[in-house]
């Protein structure tokens, strides 16, 4: 009987797709402990790895060692900031947080998979929240920059401030602006040429570019040729447009 070419090519789309998942989580067995890298990306654009410890009673401590925490502490946010956001985003998903620096669960082994998952999401999300309330802090004179222009460019307009959007990943993000009129909605975000600014509004902007009924996405910074190279990220998911821009480039960049 001849070779069947379709269950061939599956055998070896399959092959192909095992071989690629074995380069994107690898494995490593570190003493006491396992160490998983996962393909997910933190703000700064570094990967994350995550802790599972095994302990007795079949059970197991998953953790991502406080990746969370090193990744904000070079911004001088408190510990106190980053406490609130950890402890609230633990709690939405059945986590735990020690009050310190480490975010974890502790389960058996049939939840071993979903653990390393879930903890994964929740360390980048409470780095990313972190990150970008302290971004916004710092920005406040042009947040205020950036809702004045907004409401002289759409004067009859409905405008939002701090809008949370969905992305395909179901992720939220809050946006500083949301910008309703005639039907069509379009989102303003501030980003600055700090590289944490630029990796998390990527990643924001990529993820809720790819969800269904997304606004126009439209990234805003004071001096755009100040970002470099990594402007090219922004604008493969946005539109970028200056800060003082006139208002008929407001209008024109939500079309």
């Amino acid at each position: 009987m001849a070779n069947n070419p379709i269950i061939s090519l599956n055998e070896a789309a399959e092959t192909a797709l095992r071989e690629a998942i074995g380069d994107l989580v690898q494995v490593d067995n570190l003493n006491r402990r396992y160490r998983v890298s996962l393909p997910i990306m933190m703000p700064s654009g570094g990967l994350l790895d995550i802790s599972v410890y095994p302990e007795p009673g079949a059970t197991f401590l998953v953790s991502d060692d406080g990746a969370a925490f090193f990744e904000v502490s070079g911004y001088g946010i408190t510990r106190r900031s980053f406490s609130i956001t950890a402890r609230n985003k633990a709690d939405r998903v059945g986590a735990e947080f020690d009050g310190n620096e480490f975010l974890f669960m502790r389960i058996t082994l049939d939840h071993l998979k979903a653990a390393i998952i879930a903890i994964g999401n929740l360390s980048v999300e409470v780095a990313r929240e972190v990150v970008e309330k302290h971004m916004r802090a710092k920005s406040s004179t042009a947040k205020e920059t950036l809702i004045r222009k907004v409401g002289e460019a759409f004067p009859s307009a409905k405008v939002t401030e701090d809008v949370d959007l969905y992305g395909a990943s179901t992720a939220s993000y809050q946006f500083d602006a949301l910008v309703e009129i005639n039907g069509h909605r379009a989102a303003f975000d501030l980003f600055t040429k700090d590289p944490i600014s630029i990796a998390a509004t990527y990643t924001k902007l990529s993820d809720v570019s790819r969800a269904e009924d997304n606004p126009s996405l439209i990234g805003v910074t004071r001096n755009p040729n100040a970002i470099g190279p990594k402007l090219a990220l922004i604008s493969s998911v946005a539109r970028v447009i200056k800060l003082d821009s006139t208002s008929e480039v407001f209008q024109k960049s939500a079309a």
